[in-house]
């Protein structure tokens, strides 16, 4: 009987170093998606992120009036309604299609935090074997991070640091939530950096993997890491623009904690969950209608930077146009110039020859 494929599983916040790890992750030999969202700016090295389950959670998100920047979780229920079923179906469908038939391979997308039920059923349905890797990084670092990546993107978002907090808590909670029972390892970001070796020995044994390429990914590893992630600098926690709560840093705590001991039950973990509940009951509802407000806030917006950009190269291509024109026209005239030139040089020549008949 053949061993179960196994998936590794990047479920972690955005910012995270969830790329990183996902490239290491396959530079040790596991297979990456067919079709993968190019390198852009924030990941100038590659996302390493399938764009069909990109694509997929975005779906999802919008199906559930949600956003990948909303601190305001959806119902637990719905994981169990018909309306789920169907996306366990495209799921399915997806990693038939992005890893074939491939034994070993990466999947990541921070989205997936949010729905990891859909893929362990997808997953018993293919007979893969799930294993759950969990990087983390300080609250605000990933804050701070967000903040100026959506700047620098000119996406419409706007992330304030305390919402980039509230965002980073909500995924982290959904991540450990939704793979408890599951086998799993959890990994600092700043930790790999400093010792990816270390590290990813740790996370093998914790997952109970053997690393196809240990030993022969070395160099290529060293190279990947040192060509830019090490010059990432990390962020205060005491920043003067947002107080970091005692519930947020006592969920960093565990999560450094669960490092050694991923199956440890933390008591800062389902505390946080209840507060969050909680918050959600009496605000969530306003929180969702401002955010739904900012949605089409950025739509106009961007249908009026679409209209603006037609006009644009309207304005542009009759600029052209007259430019063309313009030329044409000189040119017309420096032709009827040297015409008349050359008239008047043969009217001289016939005076020339006519002074001379005449004499």
């Amino acid at each position: 009987m053949s061993a179960k494929r196994k998936a590794i599983v990047v479920a972690g916040m955005h910012r995270s170093g969830t790329s990183a790890l996902t490239r290491v992750v396959n530079l040790l030999g596991a297979d990456l998606a067919h079709h993968l969202i190019p390198a852009g700016i924030g990941n100038e090295l590659g996302h390493w992120e399938s764009r069909a389950a990109q694509d997929v959670h975005n779906e999802m998100l919008a199906e559930l009036q949600s956003d990948i920047y909303s601190p305001v979780n959806f119902p637990d229920a719905w994981f169990d309604s018909a309306a789920a079923k169907i996306w366990i179906d495209r799921i399915e469908a997806l990693v038939r299609q992005e890893y074939s038939a491939s034994d070993l391979f990466v999947l990541k997308d921070p989205r997936l935090s949010l729905f990891v039920p859909l893929w362990v059923a997808a997953f018993g349905r293919l007979g893969i074997d799930p294993r759950f890797v969990i990087p983390f990084r300080s609250p605000m670092a990933v804050a701070a991070s967000l903040e100026v990546r959506e700047h620098h993107l000119r996406s419409g978002h706007v992330l304030p640091l305390g919402q980039g907090v509230a965002v980073w808590l909500r995924y982290m909670l959904a991540a450990e939530r939704h793979t408890r029972g599951q086998r799993r390892s959890f990994v600092s970001f700043d930790r790999l950096l400093a010792d990816w070796r270390g590290e990813m020995a740790r996370i093998g044994q914790q997952l109970d993997i053997s690393w196809p390429r240990a030993g022969a990914a070395d160099l290529d590893i060293d190279r990947f890491l040192d060509s830019d992630h090490r010059d990432i600098v990390s962020v205060a926690s005491a920043d003067g623009r947002v107080r970091i709560s005692n519930l947020v840093s006592g969920v960093h705590e565990d999560l450094e904690q669960a490092v050694g001991d991923p199956e440890a039950r933390s008591v800062s973990f389902d505390a946080a969950a209840r507060t969050i509940a909680a918050a959600e009951e009496l605000f969530g509802a306003y929180a969702l209608v401002k955010e739904s407000e900012l949605a089409k806030l950025r739509q106009e917006l961007a249908g009026a930077h679409r209209l603006f950009d037609r006009e644009i190269r309207a304005r542009d291509s009759m600029i052209t146009e007259a430019t063309a024109y313009a030329r044409s026209l000189e040119q017309s005239r420096d032709e009827a110039l040297r015409y008349a030139r050359a008239q008047e040089t043969r009217a001289n020549e016939l005076d020339r020859v006519l002074g001379t008949s005449r004499q």
